[in-house]
């Protein structure tokens, strides 16, 4: 509750109208099939959450679904597909967790005002922001690895490193 508390005052520093904030876990399951009844009964009980199937379909203006960074197998997913694994439910590849944070606005806000609640929603080198739940299974995408590249630090110094920064979508911090 203090995490929401302090999200909620930091919420209302960045944009006039936010009345409230609520957060709760939701899962994205990769499997090779179909789960059958009784795996998707074991799933619920493992994760005490919802699916992102169960979610609305369309979000209010106020919704923000926060998931790993697209690229990126999250340590917690390793951790609970092996487990859901060895519970018997063999079917799933990968499972993955998000956050969905509901605003409670005064007024739809402006795509700059989702833009600033956005940032105060995620760790930018770790997570990622998407408007609804179809785009989060976008985090199964299989990317082919990109050829290895090197970044001139010697030659050109702190504008290549701030170049790469922006080309990499590093979020390197200024300093």
């Amino acid at each position: 509750e203090f995490r929401i508390n302090k999200l909620q005052t930091n919420l209302r520093q960045a944009i006039a109208g936010i009345r409230a904030v609520d957060a709760r876990f939701f899962y994205l399951a990769q499997s090779q099939r179909a789960l059958e009844q009784s795996e998707r009964r074991l799933l619920s009980t493992l994760l005490s959450g919802e699916f992102a199937e169960a979610l609305a379909a369309q979000p209010a203006n106020g919704t923000f679904f926060v998931v790993p960074r697209f690229g990126t197998i999250s340590a917690w997913s390793s951790k609970a597909t092996d487990i859901v694994r060895q519970s018997g439910v063999d079917a799933i590849n990968r499972i993955e967790r998000g956050t969905v944070y509901q605003v409670e606005l005064e007024a739809d806000l402006t795509e700059a005002e989702r833009a600033r609640v956005a940032t105060l929603l995620h760790d930018r080198m770790t997570e990622s922001v998407v408007t609804n739940t179809q785009e989060a299974q976008r985090l199964f995408d299989h990317v082919a690895p990109k050829p290895l590249a090197t970044v001139p630090l010697t030659t050109l110094g702190r504008s290549a490193l701030m170049a790469a920064n922006l080309n990499l979508g590093l979020a390197l911090s200024e300093d």
